[in-house]
């Protein structure tokens, strides 16, 4: 969300974060973080815990050294760069509408087209300056972590006003709009990944 300098080890493979990236975290790895800039960071972390802790398969084991040993870079995608994301949103932009909805979307997606997190989808999207957003509810739980721009959501009879570095919940099949005031960088994770394996997910698309 802001800072540099910070990155991930994950099975010591090193990783660096920067603002607006998606750092990936697989089931069973040792991982482990730092900060070798001069300031402070702040991220997000986004949990499956409820998942694992449902079917008990929620535990956890310290490493024995507080820092793992580094290790050649394995074959798999770790981080998704909020800079190459940005381009494919711009690409998408220029060819064609934006959906009524969401505008300018983007689901994460693996090398083989899978979810990074088999139990979590996660999002970008670009809302123009000036949208107004339609409707639209789904059983999926919703959290947005805005990266650039302001503008607000309705959901009900509630409206929210956000701005950078803000975070705000969707709740399960719960009707909302955009409104952006100004150009907005949108991202989201949910557990409708999780939902659609297991057959319960249903949304307005």
């Amino acid at each position: 969300m802001e800072g540099s300098g910070a990155d991930t080890t994950v099975d010591g493979e090193r990783v660096a974060m920067q603002p607006g990236d998606f750092v990936v975290t697989p089931g069973w790895t040792w991982h482990d973080h730092g900060n070798r800039g001069s300031g402070p960071v702040i991220w997000m972390d986004g949990l499956d815990s409820p998942f694992a802790q449902f079917f008990g398969a929620h535990f956890r084991e310290d490493h024995a050294c507080d820092t793992q040993p580094l290790a050649p870079a394995a074959r798999r995608i770790l981080v998704y760069s909020y800079i190459t994301m940005h381009e494919r949103l711009e690409r998408m932009a220029c060819a064609a509408e934006p959906h009524p909805s969401h505008g300018y979307q983007i689901r994460y997606s693996d090398s083989q087209g899978k979810d990074p997190i088999p139990t979590v989808a996660a999002f970008m999207q670009w809302l123009p300056g000036g949208f107004v957003g339609t409707d639209y509810q789904s059983t999926e739980s919703r959290v947005f972590n805005v990266v650039e721009g302001s503008g607000e959501v309705k959901m009900g009879d509630t409206t929210l006003v956000f701005a950078p570095h803000d975070v705000f919940v969707i709740p399960t099949w719960t009707r909302y709009r955009f409104h952006a005031e100004t150009q907005c960088v949108l991202f989201s994770y949910s557990d409708r990944a999780a939902q659609e394996a297991l057959g319960f997910w249903r949304g307005t698309d």
